[in-house]
């Protein structure tokens, strides 16, 4: 069994305020996320309505297998996502020309006031970061991504290793 490297009680009290901040930040972003949000529509859509809306608008048209692709989900996932926002008006399903067992998604003029104001929440947010970041905003992204990467890995070795305590 490999030594497990020492620390010292800096090192170890940063990792802990670190895991602290992160806990914080994950906490205040699904506060963020949960807040009702109705994106011009009329209605309160949930986060995984809205990205399954934006996936759609952005892709123009799209089938099932391929909107699952983009949202990192099963078909079946996507299919109950894709019925719930038919049901609000938001997407139409239309019969595919090229293929009669497909079904291809688009959105509704509805869809399209939700994909719209969804788009500019993002540009409002980048416009955010940019305010507190000004010119230094895409390398302290992309250096915050990576360290977030990091992380991850790291969490996923150490949960590994701890998996019997």
């Amino acid at each position: 069994m490999a030594k497990k490297p020492e620390c010292s009680t800096a090192e170890r009290e940063c990792a802990d305020e670190v895991v602290a901040k992160l806990y914080r930040l994950l906490m205040r972003a699904h506060e963020f996320d949960a807040r009702p949000r109705e994106f011009g529509t009329g209605m309160v859509l949930s986060r995984a309505e809205i990205h399954t809306v934006q996936a759609v608008g952005r892709a123009g048209e799209i089938n099932m297998t391929a909107l699952a692709s983009v949202l990192g989900v099963t078909k079946g996932a996507a299919s109950q996502m894709v019925t719930r926002l038919v049901s609000k008006g938001l997407v139409e399903k239309r019969a595919n020309p090229k293929s009669a067992r497909e079904v291809t998604l688009v959105l509704t003029p509805l869809g399209k006031r939700g994909h719209a104001a969804h788009e500019s929440f993002h540009d409002r947010m980048a416009g955010s970061f940019k305010t507190a970041l000004g010119g230094k905003m895409l390398p302290r992204l992309e250096e915050l991504g990576e360290a977030i990467d990091d992380l991850v890995r790291v969490i996923d070795t150490h949960e590994r290793r701890t998996r019997d305590i």
